[in-house]
């Protein structure tokens, strides 16, 4: 029955930092390591299918130390948006503005959590 059992589960190694963190954040909601791990990857892999699919032409294409650069095929060319920061905010400079989709998709990137320390308003 046990072997029944695991025969859905692969191994994975995991870094002993990055597993101490987890395994703080699964006791803290009362769940097992492997029931926590399941839960935030299945959210990982259905945010990534969710952003892919509000915004199917916008990908990052470079993460640099104080911006991100998008690329969005639309209108039948090829735009590039750099996403910088801007008085602690993100401003988009392909439209000028900190209100824009190229924005609002860099705020769903998990790339974005690289910029937090310079990012103290978001």
């Amino acid at each position: 029955m046990a072997n029944k059992a695991r025969a859905n589960i692969v191994p994975v190694d995991i870094d002993k930092i990055i597993y101490k963190q987890i395994s703080k954040k699964a006791e803290k909601k009362n769940k097992s390591i492997r029931k926590f791990v399941n839960e935030l990857l299945e959210l990982s892999l259905s945010k990534d299918e969710f952003v892919q699919r509000i915004a199917p032409r916008l990908s990052p294409i470079e993460l640099q130390p104080d911006s991100i650069l998008l690329r969005d095929d639309s209108l039948k060319k090829t735009r590039f948006a750099q996403i910088v920061i801007r008085n602690e905010k993100l401003w988009c400079d392909l439209d000028d503005t900190h209100d824009c989709e190229h924005v609002r998709y860099a705020l769903m990137l998990p790339e974005l959590v690289n910029l937090k320390d310079k990012l103290k308003k978001l």
